[in-house]
């Protein structure tokens, strides 16, 4: 398995565990990975990015 398809995997891993409902697109991404890893790994670390980043809601914090 290429490195950036191992990325790609635990990523999805990540985002499965933060966003449950989200496992038939990451399932869908963790296959497209093997094809087009630097599509998905880009779209992955956005993905992530944007949780991180993203102000809590309120009474969150």
């Amino acid at each position: 398995m290429r490195p950036a398809a191992k990325v790609a995997l635990f990523l999805s891993g990540l985002l499965l565990v933060l966003g449950p409902g989200l496992a038939s697109g990451l399932l869908a991404a963790a296959v497209w990975s093997v094809q087009e890893p630097l599509v998905v790994g880009t779209g992955l670390l956005a993905a992530v990015a944007r949780l991180v980043l993203a102000p809590a809601p309120r009474g969150w914090a």
